[in-house]
């Protein structure tokens, strides 16, 4: 890495310039400032600085040079408090040429380092009344060039850089997001750099107007599941109004996310739509009780206790487990494709030289998992308590013939767990509950298993099946429970 000592002098041998830990293009920005400021002074206008400022811009370091000279800083953060600017407003500031605090030491926790950067940037001690004097019309020069290149593409740095120093053009770049990425003509234009411009600018409208054109064009304008996700954390902390229509991309996007799951669910399980008929007629006769939302649950006892696969035991229900395992009979289970010779079978069973099953090849991506996830996340910081139970219980109603999945326990365990009853050593008969796959032999969707657990988790009502299936269900997506 690049971090030298550089040390530079005026002619009296005073230290201008030195910065620990920096490098040479940090060095070499400087003396460019230093030249562009001499340069408005000494020739009375500001032909070569023009020129300068172009070759500035060819190199990519007009954000660099804005940067480099001193700004309001106080009445920047006032009028944008969502702009990241630095700390302090330092008009005149030297080279510290004192040794630095050793790491880990009281002083060194105690150091300002953000205030220690700002300071490296400006090292302008030095000036002369003339510079000072020339920085006005600097700033003006780099600014015009920032405007343009906002304008022609407009960015979230750009657009810090810009403010940053002149925060009453706040407005005016508005104004151009606004044409460049809602009046454009060009069907395939990105909103993606918008979401950071609008919410540096607290302009909530302009957030909901991306959200709602990120739907209606569904993902083909360039916009992230981050930046609706994002988009999301910062309206639900706005005013009711903005809230209550971010919530409905919210509940959008949890819908896609829940409705990705059970599409999944559908097909590994062809006959799924008989099963919930079956739990359904169980619950109406009264054979197979809802949900307890209030019991405590009973310890297991024994080798009970022993994870097997990551899935803790349930505890034994002589009553509910014959049900539960009709259930998993009628649900079906979709066999994976097989090879077609056995040339195929070789070079479908290997991913990265380690084994893999036919259903293991077939089950669904991370993604599916980390997307309900992030959404999910969200929904667990909504700030109203009451709206958040409201968002939950929508969801839970959202697929009807699937109801008994959050209303009856043991329900999405059954269908999470992925092995055959015979193979398991820690699982007695009686206990069997499980839906089997590819004959028993090996672990197959364990992906699928973890997101049945996962949709389960993030919209059932609390109870003690609940707390079981966050046993089951890991903070991250290391590893898999079947």
């Amino acid at each position: 890495m690049d971090v030298p000592e550089i040390t530079i002098e005026d002619n009296s041998g005073r230290v201008v310039y030195m910065v620990r830990y920096g490098s040479t293009e940090h060095a070499i920005i400087w003396v460019w400032r230093e030249l562009l400021l001499s340069s408005i002074f000494s020739n009375g206008d500001d032909g070569l600085a023009k020129v300068l400022v172009a070759d500035i811009e060819k190199l990519d370091l007009a954000k660099a040079m804005v940067e480099r000279l001193p700004g309001n800083d106080e009445e920047s953060r006032a009028q944008l408090p969502m702009i990241r600017l630095w700390s302090t407003h330092i008009p005149t500031v030297a080279p510290e040429v004192s040794e630095s605090p050793k790491y880990g030491t009281e002083e060194y926790e105690k150091r300002d380092w953000k205030l220690e950067e700002r300071r490296d940037l400006l090292l302008n001690a030095h000036w002369t009344p003339e510079m000072r004097a020339a920085v006005p019309k600097l700033k003006a020069l780099l600014i015009s060039s920032q405007v343009a290149e906002f304008k022609r593409k407009p960015t979230t740095d750009v657009y810090y850089t810009i403010v940053g120093a002149t925060p009453e053009l706040s407005q005016h770049l508005l104004a151009s997001a606004r044409v460049h990425f809602f009046d454009s003509k060009d069907p395939n234009i990105s909103l993606h750099p918008a979401f950071g411009i609008f919410k540096a600018a607290g302009a909530d409208e302009d957030l909901l107007h991306l959200l709602d054109s990120a739907t209606a064009q569904n993902g083909r304008n360039g916009v992230t599941r981050s930046n609706q996700l994002e988009a999301i954390s910062y309206l639900m902390s706005r005013p009711g109004d903005v809230r209550t229509k971010a919530r409905v991309h919210l509940e959008s996007g949890l819908q896609d996310a829940q409705n990705a799951v059970i599409s999944a669910m559908e097909h590994a399980f062809p006959t799924l739509p008989s099963a919930w008929r079956y739990l359904k007629k169980q619950v109406d006769g009264g054979i197979l009780p809802k949900a307890d939302k209030t019991s405590t649950p009973e310890p297991s006892r024994g080798f009970y206790n022993q994870i097997h696969n990551g899935v803790h035991p349930r505890p034994v229900d002589a009553a509910r487990g014959p049900v539960l395992k009709a259930f998993c009979d009628k649900a079906g289970w979709t066999a994976a494709e097989g090879c077609s010779s056995e040339d195929d079978e070789d070079e479908e069973m290997y991913d990265d030289w380690r084994y893999q099953s036919r259903d293991e090849k077939e089950d669904i991506t991370v993604d599916v998992i980390s997307t309900l996830q992030q959404w999910v996340q969200v929904l667990d910081k909504w700030p109203i308590t009451e709206e958040q139970g409201a968002i939950k219980k929508k969801m839970r109603a959202l697929h009807k013939n699937g109801q008994a999945f959050f209303d009856v326990d043991g329900v999405a365990d059954a269908l999470a767990r992925r092995y055959a009853n015979r193979f398991n050593p820690l699982t007695p008969k009686f206990l069997t509950v499980r839906c089997s796959c590819d004959w028993g032999s090996d672990p197959c969707r364990q992906k699928l298993g973890r997101a049945i657990r996962q949709l389960y988790y993030s919209f059932a009502e609390d109870s003690p099946e609940k707390e079981r299936i966050k046993q089951d269900v890991p903070k991250h997506l290391g590893f898999y429970v079947v």
